[in-house]
């Protein structure tokens, strides 16, 4: 935004002028966006993490279910004390470790091609930029390797990721 201010207060060309005020729109409109994307995220996080809310609800009336389907001599096999313990415990270890874990895998990857996204637009806006302006020499074209970089760095975070996810995933079952 900075240089847009710096360009309206030194410009006299009224095109120019208005090109960075919607410039300064723009950038207003995705901070907006991306103040309501982490508010949003910030309610879905306390909703499906409270002790009583969403998930564990669910999981603990299937737990429930599973043992009113057992077999009467299958009832015997765990006390009850270890069943009210199962709903208590291991389902908020599957809903903290599980969900969450997902939660976060997708917020990563968001976030990653977010910053891709950036690096990119900076790219391209400042060669249209000096392309539009007639300063464009041989050696302002592009220099893509941040982009390049950023674009091979996405396929292996997101094996690792998938792969830490397959890990602590098991790791819940075999809780």
């Amino acid at each position: 935004v900075d240089h847009a201010v710096r360009a309206i207060a030194t410009s006299t060309d009224d095109a120019i002028i208005r090109l960075r005020y919607w410039e300064i729109l723009i950038l207003a409109i995705i901070q907006l966006i991306s103040l309501g994307l982490l508010r949003w995220a910030d309610v879905t996080q306390t909703r499906y993490r409270g002790r009583t809310g969403g998930y564990r609800q669910d999981h603990r009336l299937k737990l429930l279910k599973k043992f009113l389907n057992l077999d009467y001599s299958e009832h015997w096999d765990a006390s009850g004390s270890d069943w009210l313990y199962a709903q208590v415990q291991h389902v908020d270890t599957v809903v903290m470790s599980g969900y969450w874990q997902v939660y976060i895998l997708f917020q990563s990857l968001f976030a990653l091609f977010l910053s891709w996204g950036v690096a990119v637009t900076v790219l391209l806006w400042s060669f249209s930029q000096k392309k539009a302006a007639g300063s464009l020499k041989s050696s302002d074209y592009p220099d893509l390797s941040p982009a390049v970089g950023v674009a091979l760095v996405f396929p292996f975070s997101v094996i690792a990721v998938l792969i830490r996810r397959k890990l602590t995933w098991a790791t819940v079952i075999h809780r």
